[in-house]
This record gives C-alpha cells, sequence and structure tokens, in this order.
C-alpha cells in the first residue's frame, strides 16, 4: 500500500498537506476500533513508525496471524485463513 502511495506521488502530497498518521487496519478485523485515539496517541508518544495490536493464541492449532521478529524486523511468520 505504502509503496503505491509512494510511486504515485501521493505520500509527498499528504506531507505537504499536513498529513501526519495513516490508519490502515485488515478488513476482516470486525473488532478493530478504527482511528483508536488511545493506540494512535500510545504510538505517536512512543515515536512509532507503525504499531500492531496481537493477542496470543487461544490454542496452538488457532488459525491466526503470527508476528514475530525476524532479524530486527517484524513479520508475519505465520498466517491462515
Amino acid at each position: 500500500v505504502y509503496l503505491s502511495l509512494q510511486e504515485a506521488g501521493l505520500l509527498e502530497e499528504m506531507s505537504r498537506r499536513g498529513v501526519t498518521s495513516v490508519f490502515q487496519f485488515g478488513v476482516d478485523n470486525v473488532l478493530c476500533h478504527v482511528a483508536d485515539p488511545t493506540f494512535v496517541g500510545f504510538c505517536s508518544l512512543r515515536g512509532a513508525d507503525c504499531g500492531v495490536k496481537t493477542i496470543a493464541k487461544a490454542d496452538p492449532h488457532e488459525k491466526v496471524g503470527v508476528l514475530a521478529s525476524v532479524g530486527g524486523k517484524p513479520h508475519v511468520v505465520e498466517y491462515s485463513d
């Protein structure tokens, strides 16, 4: 998404217009609080380039995404539909 925004010149345009943050979420996450001000504020105060909310799997076979740090960078290491 962000590469496309950059290639289209939209990140520069957004910056020019004073946009400082972008909120993105998985459309299949019905529990997501869109533009949750507490979470957005937390990320901003921490100086985070990005943020993600996660919860532990209910059991090892639960079909949910798994996030991990790989080489010091965040990655989705497992995802099952």
